[in-house]
């Protein structure tokens, strides 16, 4: 909504600036990047407690729950290795040696977060 809204944008902006937040616009999910996931989480995540404000403001927005914010904060941990491996691999510079390393640093990570999530 708030693309749509320059109300909504209003408010969100200042209470970014209440809750002395850099003034940065939320990322929406596209289908053609998978990366557009991860940003959209950290800049939720960035922007947690503008958000809370945001949606406690108006009966009209979903609410979220602590047990929603948990998720986000969960899979945002999960995929970083991830995505910070595909930002690596997408410079132009990049050689394949650096494959194999990521690769195991990330199934390293996966593993070690699955003891922690299940």
């Amino acid at each position: 909504k708030l693309k749509k809204s320059a109300v909504l944008r209003e408010k969100f902006q200042n209470l970014q600036i209440i809750c002395d937040l850099p003034d940065k616009e939320l990322v929406k999910h596209t289908e053609i990047r998978w990366t557009s996931s991860y940003d959209m989480m950290d800049r939720w995540m960035q922007n947690e407690k503008a958000i809370k404000l945001l949606l406690a403001s108006d009966a009209t927005l979903p609410k979220f729950h602590d047990d929603d914010w948990n998720i986000i904060s969960a899979l945002k941990e999960i995929l970083s290795p991830i995505y910070h491996a595909t930002i690596a691999l997408q410079n132009r510079h990049t050689t394949i040696s650096t494959v194999i390393p990521l690769f195991r640093v990330i199934v390293h990570k996966l593993e070690k977060d699955q003891e922690n999530y299940v």
